[in-house]
C-alpha cells in the first residue's frame, strides 16, 4: 500500500520474518509524487542529471533483483542486467 511498507526476509531455519520499512507518509500516492518531482526537474528546481542517475540505479537494482528470482535465488552482477 502507500502507507505501508515491509521488507520480508527467509530465515535459515524456515519461515518468513518481515520488518517494517520507514517511510513517509502523505496523502498523495506515490506517482503523484514522482510527476511533482519530475515538473520541478523540467522547471529547474533540482539537480536533474543527479536524480536521472539515482533513477538508473534504483532500477538497474530491482532489475537484478527480478532476473536473481527467475534463476532461483543465484547471484547477479549488477551494471549487466537485461530484462
Amino acid at each position: 500500500g502507500n502507507q505501508i511498507a515491509e521488507i520480508a526476509t527467509e530465515s535459515v531455519i524456515g519461515g518468513l520474518a518481515t520488518q517494517p520499512l520507514p517511510i513517509q507518509a502523505t496523502a498523495r500516492s506515490g506517482m503523484v509524487q514522482a510527476i511533482d518531482d519530475l515538473v520541478s526537474l523540467i522547471e529547474g528546481d533540482g539537480d536533474g542529471v543527479r536524480a536521472l542517475r539515482e533513477a538508473r540505479t534504483t532500477l538497474e537494482l530491482l532489475l537484478a533483483i527480478l532476473v536473481s528470482a527467475d534463476q532461483g535465488g543465484t547471484r547477479v552482477a549488477l551494471g549487466g542486467v537485461s530484462a
